[in-house]
């Protein structure tokens, strides 16, 4: 940020030096003829107006001369235009008017950029060219980006994965902020087997971004993950010692969820943890056996009983795993779910 300042300062003795004009200034319509000091005042008053509608300023020719857009109503003095215009000069080599290379350059400083290019991402989104949420035509969320391909830099003087995650949430990138996919910047990271994927998640965690927060429909991203068969996630999520059992708005755990879809690779990881909850009961009572049962899932069903499910919950409408796989045996013709699940009960009664 100081080379940045460092910078913008000669940009601007060196436009003192050659006696540019201020070009800011909108210029006086002379009283005569015709004209009076209310004419002059109406025509001043258009001016300021256009100018902070983004017409003709000096910062509008510089953004534009980089593929941005101005920032309306918003006043910029001389010395944030070059502060500006420093910063973009540290960011891109040469000028481009194409946006789409312009938000790759800024997507690029933040992921494994230098540090005066990280800094110069920063004092655009200080200065409100650039929202850190929707960046370029693609309108890229820059901490899903990092958290995506962010890597350490080799350079001598770099800035840490961990410190650009911090001060991108300092000046304003929200960490609750989903991508095009629906996935917090958190669910991104741990969804990625990479060192890096990790110190980003851990720089979010200790930013103060809640891991349990829920999407429109009161999911957990553990419950999205063990429906998506996503280990990786499921791993860090178990390493920060975080809660397995959680409850969506029917009271269904991740258990419950990979259960219902058959997910038996993560059923198999779940019912692993030393917390789990195998008999935990929804809102209508339901086990996480009662859900694969129901869905004849015969591999999702035998990793339960193997890991101790009791085959004789009752659900609110008093219906057993045992009673209701001989029901969905019956109707659906899979005779192989009813003689599993009556072994076990079998086995279990002697």
């Amino acid at each position: 940020m100081d080379a940045i300042r460092r910078l913008s300062q000669q940009y601007r003795q060196q436009a003192v030096d050659a006696g540019s004009p201020d070009t800011t200034t909108a210029p006086l319509i002379p009283a005569g003829p015709g004209s009076s000091p209310a004419t002059a005042g109406s025509a001043s008053m258009r001016g300021r107006v256009h100018d902070l509608l983004g017409r003709n300023r000096p910062i509008t020719r510089l953004l534009s001369s980089y593929g941005l857009a101005t920032p309306r109503l918003r006043h910029f003095s001389d010395a944030q235009v070059d502060t500006v215009g420093a910063a973009l000069a540290y960011l891109v080599p040469q000028p481009t008017t194409n946006s789409h290379a312009m938000e790759q350059h800024i997507v690029n400083a933040c992921t494994f950029g230098t540090g005066h290019q990280f800094s110069a991402v920063l004092r655009l989104i200080e200065e409100g060219i650039i929202n850190p949420h929707s960046v370029g035509p693609a309108q890229a969320n820059l901490l899903c980006e990092m958290a995506a391909h962010g890597t350490e830099s080799a350079e001598p003087n770099a800035v840490s994965l961990d410190t650009r995650v911090r001060m991108l949430v300092r000046h304003g990138a929200d960490p609750y902020r989903c991508d095009s996919r629906d996935r917090s910047p958190l669910e991104v990271a741990w969804s990625d087997n990479r060192d890096d994927g990790a110190t980003v998640g851990d720089a979010l965690l200790s930013a103060g971004f809640n891991p349990r927060v829920t999407d429109f429909r009161g999911t957990t991203m553990l419950h999205r993950a063990a429906v998506d068969d996503n280990l990786t996630l499921m791993g860090h999520w178990f390493a920060a010692a975080l809660p397995v059992n959680l409850r969506d708005p029917d009271r269904v755990t991740p258990l419950m969820a990979a259960a219902a879809m058959n997910r038996a690779v993560s059923v198999r990881a779940l019912l692993t943890h030393p917390d789990i909850e195998v008999d935990a009961v929804d809102r209508e009572g339901f086990t996480a056996l009662h859900c694969a049962i129901f869905s004849g899932q015969l591999d999702a069903v035998a990793l339960l009983l193997e890991h101790g499910a009791n085959p004789l919950l009752r659900t609110t409408c008093w219906a057993t795993p045992l009673k209701l796989a001989e029901t969905i045996a019956a109707s659906r013709d899979l005779p192989a779910l009813f003689d599993l699940v009556q072994r076990a009960t079998t086995a279990g009664q002697r």
